[in-house]
């Protein structure tokens, strides 16, 4: 599976060459010269991003989330090409499959291959991929048919959503997303106006592109297929065969996610991605930030089919009202799944905006950046123990322990994510009497991260007992200490607790 992985991000970046190309032939977009000055201003806008994601938001890891496994993950896959977690057992290092959608760690790897392994990693590529958004939604207002001074101050609100700002500066999958399926839009904008074949092959690459890293995004997939075969149903088999490559090859990323589909389904009880979830997911949202949000949409769909853009309006309107739809369907649902639904609708803001003239406009630009910056400094801050986890693994990363150390943690992934070569969880530590203090009296280097999984409090405090043993057996020396009060992670070096 990663091996197709690869072929879609090759397919996905030659496709968008092309795009890319057709327009500097061209040296129009839709037909219409691009303006300096409105160039100029997305790119200031792209600045203003990009100050926010990598100043005002703290880069963090949401790590006890899903980053470690993906880091993990991929930085297996750039060492020795297996998608696959591993960890430290009595009777030898254990593997197993990754059970995760395999497009992140897959993209993830590419960076890894180049700066190494480290758990910045993903929020490397997702401040680089945030930053880069806004000027996609740029280009996909103007393919949508949206003046470009307009299609700047739509980009301006996804350069400062507070829910994109946030997430750009971490690991998780969502923001990657989110970009990939916004590329996919501008080619499935460029098909199903002009007809660009460089528009349906970018469309088919970056769809199935977004499956294998969020397997949602099949639903978006399959509705700009339907819209794109509905736009072109009279130009015989060209018309049926972009829209199914789409489709298929989506279908086919999704396949591919079909044991992260059982997994999620198991853990929810059967209730994962039920539509009885929409309502009650819906109505929890943030009504400043999501629901100002829906209106700008609903009035951009509005004003594109005033405009006779039925096709476009109908392709943006419906890939964002798919993205949503998935996203809120999940049982554990949390704001970051709605950014592919953001940054789709984003678009249709600039026609929005066009319903006022030039100075109205951008008043009411300003008015929702005022009512989300209310809201942005707190969810910007991220919470004391997401801070240490950072905090820890980097310094953890830094230090040059002896080759072959064994380090313990409840659990695994979060150091083996940083290149640590020997990472036992706990359990597996402590499961066989004797064996721990056997190793550490023959003179093995072994280190015991002491983290929130310790505390009582969380996770029904179900790793509690086995560091309280750890403590008691075995005699622990500070070694790395990160502190945000009232927390602290500290890293210990393990020796026998003989004689004390």
């Amino acid at each position: 599976m990663p091996q197709f992985v690869y072929f879609l991000i090759v397919s996905t970046a030659a496709a968008a060459a092309w795009c890319v190309g057709d327009a500097v032939r061209r040296r129009t977009i839709n037909g219409k010269r691009v303006p300096l000055g409105a160039t100029s201003a997305v790119l200031a806008v792209a600045a203003l991003g990009a100050f926010l994601r990598y100043d005002v938001a703290t880069p963090h890891l949401a790590m006890y989330i899903d980053e470690p496994w993906y880091a993990e993950a991929a930085c297996n896959l750039a060492r020795n090409g297996r998608l696959e977690v591993c960890e430290e057992k009595w009777t030898g290092r254990s593997c197993s499959e990754f059970e995760k959608a395999p497009g992140w760690p897959a993209l993830l790897s590419l960076w890894i291959a180049v700066r190494g392994c480290a758990m910045s990693a993903g929020i490397e590529v997702s401040q680089v991929l945030g930053t880069a958004t806004p000027i996609v939604v740029a280009i996909a207002a103007a393919l949508a048919g949206a003046d470009r001074w307009t299609a700047a101050l739509a980009a301006f609100t996804v350069a400062i959503h507070p829910v994109h700002v946030k997430w750009s500066a971490t690991g998780e999958t969502n923001v990657a997303a989110a970009f990939v399926l916004l590329v996919a839009l501008c080619g499935a904008l460029l098909y199903i106006r002009h007809g660009a074949r460089s528009g349906a092959s970018l469309a088919t690459a970056a769809f199935a592109l977004a499956t294998s890293i969020r397997p949602e995004s099949l639903v978006a997939a399959l509705v700009a297929a339907t819209i794109s075969f509905i736009a072109h149903r009279r130009d015989g088999w060209r018309g049926v065969a972009a829209p199914g490559a789409i489709a298929i090859m989506s279908a086919i990323a999704a396949a591919g996610t079909s044991r992260l589909w059982t997994m999620n389904e198991e853990i929810s009880g059967g209730s994962f991605f039920a539509a009885g979830n929409i309502v009650a997911n819906a109505t929890a949202l943030d009504a400043t930030v999501h629901g100002v949000a829906a209106l700008f949409a609903v009035a951009g769909a509005a004003a594109m089919l005033r405009a006779g853009r039925r096709t476009g309006a109908a392709m943006l309107f419906g890939v964002a009202v798919a993205a949503a739809s998935a996203a809120l369907s999940y049982d554990r649902f949390t704001e970051r799944m709605l950014l592919a639904a953001i940054v789709s609708a984003a678009p249709l803001t600039a026609f929005a905006f066009a319903l006022c003239p030039p100075l109205p406009r951008c008043f009411a630009a300003a008015l929702l950046a005022a009512l989300w910056w209310h809201e942005t400094p707190a969810g910007l801050e991220p919470s004391a123990t997401q801070q240490l986890e950072t905090r820890i693994v980097r310094a953890i990363a830094r230090q040059p322990f002896p080759d072959g150390a064994l380090f313990i943690t409840a659990q695994p992934t979060i150091l083996a994510a940083t290149g640590s070569a020997r990472v036992m969880s706990t359990s597996e530590a402590l499961g066989k009497p004797g064996e721990l203090a056997n190793l550490v009296r023959g003179g093995a280097v072994v280190f015991y991260l002491h983290d929130m999984f310790c505390d009582e409090l969380f996770a029904g405090g179900a790793s509690a007992p086995l560091c309280r043993r750890m403590s008691e057996e075995f005699v622990l020396t500070p070694a790395i200490e990160e502190s945000f009060p009232p927390h602290g992670y500290i890293l210990y070096a393990v020796a026998s607790g003989e004689g004390r």
